[in-house]
């Protein structure tokens, strides 16, 4: 009875050792301790606080800014003053609701204009030729 007892509290303190370098000390103590080996096997793996790089897809911590195994950057997480998602929920009601006239609406903008042909510009330079040489003596 003693010996499983100190097994279980070394899985626990296996697991807590593993988990720790994942940023999950405490939490893989406590599955170390329920769950005896299978908590370690669970601590091991486990994904932690860390996120998988978008170019070489290891895994490196999730604050971190240059992954440690391609040394690229990674671009941070949009903080809470970033501009909200077109596809986020908050940005289409408030647009439903803009659609309703329920809402704040902006003031409307001209339609954009059309870009210019190469010989509508071609011309537009012939007439400013020929009012440079009028004011010209």
């Amino acid at each position: 009875m003693e010996v499983a007892v100190i097994i279980w509290l070394l899985c626990g303190i296996g697991a807590a050792m593993i988990g720790t370098r994942k940023g999950e000390g405490c939490s893989a103590f406590v599955l170390g301790i329920l769950l005896g080996p299978f908590g370690i096997l669970f601590a091991l793996l486990s994904k932690g606080n860390r996120v998988s790089c978008p170019h070489c897809r290891e895994l490196m911590h999730k604050d971190a800014t240059i992954c440690p195994h391609c040394r690229e950057h990674r671009a941070p997480e949009p903080g809470p003053d970033a501009p909200m998602r077109r596809n986020s929920v908050l940005y289409r009601l408030g647009r439903s609701l803009r659609a309703k006239g329920s809402g704040p609406t902006r003031p409307k903008s001209p339609p954009p204009s059309r870009p210019k042909t190469a010989k509508e510009q071609l011309e537009e330079l012939r007439e400013k030729e020929r009012q440079k040489r009028k004011t010209d003596p």
